[in-house]
């Protein structure tokens, strides 16, 4: 459920090490090939982490892991079906006559 929010995590943690990377070693091009295993092992590690630490405020905000909106089927009632005719005819009024213009005129 949470792969996009991971990727971004791990593609964060990809930009800090190879931005601290790059700050070590300046004069060199990308990442040395003898650095990839030990930069591998600490993306892993710190992606983990970080994406714990996610997890944990998300179940510190209510996140269970289902949907709650699936389980109680909502009735559309009279006032749901009145407020959507009442903006849609407000929307229709303002896209076909210039509203703005004729209450402009009224008080100018």
């Amino acid at each position: 459920m949470l792969t996009y929010r991971y990727i971004t995590v791990l593609l964060e943690e990809v930009n800090r090490i190879t931005q601290a990377y790059a700050l070590r070693a300046p004069n060199q091009k990308g990442v040395h090939f003898r650095a990839w295993g030990s930069l591998a092992g600490q993306l892993l590690m710190r992606s983990v982490d970080r994406a714990n630490e996610v997890y944990e405020s998300m179940l510190l905000r209510g996140y269970r892991g289902d949907y709650q909106y699936m389980k109680d089927r909502i009735a559309v009632r009279w006032q749901d079906l009145a407020y959507l005719v009442f903006w849609l005819i407000i929307f229709v009024l303002f896209r076909r006559y210039p509203v703005i213009w004729i209450v402009g005129g009224l008080f100018g």
